[in-house]
């Protein structure tokens, strides 16, 4: 898919638009941090954990697109906890994923060996699930989450408005930029890098899509800039998931080669053949849309969003 020809985006009128918009994803993300930890203290919710992750990980793109606009010591310190909140869930989303993926395959699976098969599996990934939660609510609980939600609060509240608000657009931009860079770089085809190769491409994704996403409240209009890059980092997620699921899977089938269970095994060679095919298809659709990728007509894009002169930045 190529990239929109034309964005009909309104431009920001002065900086107290600027501000207001910083303002307006803090508390909106501050909230969804504070709702999504309550829900994981009550249940063993995989969404909760995934808005978690999305909100610090958005909270921490704000506060370095427009880092001016917040004291310096307090802005770091509030970053550096949100990058170990972003990672806490890590290990409890990978075993969530796994479910998600293998009761959708149950579900559609007509054989009854691959049906056994899974369930064999499923009652293992569900054994990790439940420890690897009791171990993000520990972590959770030694990062002092009320104390991190007041410092942000304090951050909100310190945004400085009016005068500089066209410096905050131009740095603002140049992250992007930058962000943009990297993702210009990526191979058309990750799928076929290591895990952690593909992990790093999808980060690379990620970044550049929060930094449109906190800066929309800002830019009515810039949505549509944002939505190639989103489709390109669901697609690779997407592919990421089936990818650690496979490498479980084929770990699981060994195991049950080596104990000579052979009925399994094939019940599992088969739910394996599947999900391949899946990623494959995946993966071509990734390739068609990296291609189509136009990173000057984005950064272009987002300066005319931002309202500034193509030259401004040069």
């Amino acid at each position: 898919m190529a990239m929109p020809s034309t964005i009909d985006v309104e431009q920001p009128e002065d900086a107290e638009t600027t501000v207001n918009g910083v303002e307006s994803v803090l508390r909106e993300q501050v909230t969804t941090l504070q709702r999504s930890a309550e829900r994981l203290s009550e249940s063993s919710d995989a969404e909760a954990v995934h808005e978690l992750r999305g909100a610090a990980r958005r909270l921490r793109s704000a506060l370095k697109l427009y880092e001016s606009s917040f004291p310096k010591r307090l802005q770091r310190r509030s970053s550096k906890a949100l990058k170990r909140l972003a990672r806490v869930p890590d290990s409890l989303r990978t075993w969530d994923s796994h479910h998600e993926l293998l009761i959708r395959l149950y579900e559609s699976a007509t054989d009854a060996l691959e049906k056994a098969a899974l369930e064999h599996v499923l009652e293992q990934v569900d054994e990790q699930r439940a420890s690897r939660r009791d171990e993000l609510l520990d972590e959770l609980e030694d990062l002092d989450l009320p104390r991190l939600t007041a410092t942000l609060e304090r951050l909100t509240k310190s945004t400085r408005g009016g005068k500089g608000g066209k410096r905050r657009l131009r740095e603002a931009s140049k992250v992007i930029e930058k962000l943009i860079a990297g993702v210009g770089e990526l191979p058309d085809q990750p799928f076929d890098s290591s895990v952690e190769d593909a992990q790093r491409a999808r980060a690379a994704l990620r970044r550049l899509r929060h930094a449109l996403e906190v800066s929309e409240p800002s830019i009515e209009g810039l949505s549509p800039i944002a939505e190639p890059v989103k489709e390109l980092e669901q697609l690779l997620g997407d592919g990421l998931d089936r990818s650690r699921t496979l490498l479980l899977l084929e770990e699981r089938r060994a195991q049950l080669t080596s104990s000579e269970r052979k009925l399994l095994t094939d019940g599992l060679s088969h739910t394996i053949d599947r999900l391949m095919q899946e990623r494959a298809g995946l993966a071509e659709r990734f390739e068609r849309l990296i291609r189509s990728f136009d990173g000057k007509k984005l950064a272009a894009d987002v300066r005319t969003a931002l309202g500034l002169e193509p030259e401004a930045l040069d």
